[in-house]
């Protein structure tokens, strides 16, 4: 099950692969920032050609943060010890990517993989000292502290620029307040199960309606329009991109039927299921990986409602995340087999 052919290419290739890794993310957060190509509520200032956009977006979402998972797992295999700077490595990816597309969802992404850290150093029989968890869960907290109170800066001065420090800091100190109400009022749940249930024209029409929902720039959500009272419909839409979302039940219970729901809650459970299992016998037996991707899976299912029928974009670059990192051990396995013939 494990990935011997990366597993050898990573011990050939450590400090290179580790230099590479650094000057990818480092180059794709600065590019996102100085360009604006991928925003969290706000409007691209770029748009790539080609297609390009999608794979930008891929790496800034998952990608990085799932070559970062390879590169830990193969890490703890190799050297049998905890390594700061593997861990730390994937603590400034994860601040970097989030705050280049204005997010404040660092805590997602890097939580997931820290707890399987946890698990997968147990796993390899690490010893860890209590002096690693104090250095990396306090960095942990920094960085994610940091950059909520830079992405509330940046969004409250509706600036990507930043040619002006000292304005910057203050703005940082004074908009730091902000960050308070995003542990109560930014988790998708209870009021969009409220607002829909309460809404009387659900139905099959309604369901089908949300499906033909197109994704765009210059008009408010299907579910800000049509269910609830939401000021984004008077929003700034030549510059941010605020929606609300009902979360995966809500959705679900457009139609008013429970049966429905219930059906599609147990079918749900059994799709995210089968996707962890398959990441994690295609993964490599990578835990971080499969943390990493579950998560994924669970934030889209909880942030669930916009543009629904494009769902197959984000699962689609999910699986061939996974082929990438499957077909790849496969080539540089054939590839050390014919050396050593």
């Amino acid at each position: 099950m494990a990935h011997e052919g990366l597993h050898q290419f990573y011990k050939n290739n450590r400090r290179a692969i580790l230099s590479g890794f650094v000057i990818l993310f480092v180059s794709i957060a600065s590019a996102n920032i100085f360009f604006g190509i991928y925003l969290r509520g706000e409007v691209p200032k770029t748009i790539l050609p080609y297609g390009l956009v999608g794979v930008f977006s891929w790496l800034i979402l998952f990608g990085l943060a799932s070559i970062s998972s390879v590169i830990m797992h193969h890490e703890f295999t190799t050297k049998k010890r905890t390594t700061y700077f593997v861990v730390i490595l994937g603590l400034m990816e994860g601040f970097l990517t989030n705050v280049s597309l204005l997010s404040r969802g660092m805590i997602l992404n890097s939580s997931a993989m820290a707890y399987v850290v946890f698990k997968s150093l147990n796993f390899n029989t690490i010893k860890t000292s209590f002096r690693f968890w104090i250095v990396t869960s306090t960095l942990f907290v920094v960085l994610f502290g940091s950059s909520v109170a830079i992405v509330n800066s940046l969004r409250a001065g509706n600036s990507l620029e930043y040619a002006n420090y000292q304005n910057m800091y203050r703005s940082v100190t004074g908009n730091s307040y902000m960050a308070t109400p995003l542990f109560l009022d930014r988790w998708v749940g209870i009021e969009g199960v409220m607002a829909v249930a309460s809404y009387p024209g659900k139905g099959w029409k309604l369901w089908s309606d949300a499906w033909h929902e197109d994704y765009s720039y210059n008009k408010a959500s299907f579910y800000d329009k049509n269910i609830i009272t939401s000021p984004y419909v008077h929003a700034d839409l030549k510059r941010h991109h605020y929606i609300s979302l009902p979360g995966i039940l809500a959705f679900c219970f457009y139609p008013g039927s429970l049966p429905f729901l219930f059906t599609c809650m147990f079918l749900l459970g059994v799709a995210a299921a089968t996707t962890e299992v398959s990441v994690y016998r295609t993964g490599g037996g990578n835990l971080i990986l499969c943390a990493l991707l579950a998560q994924v899976v669970a934030y889209r299912y909880a942030n669930y409602g916009y543009v629904p029928g494009q769902s197959y974009l984000l699962f689609g670059a999910l699986f061939l995340n996974v082929l990438v990192i499957y077909n790849a051990n496969k080539f540089l396995m054939y590839k050390y087999s014919q050396t050593a013939e």
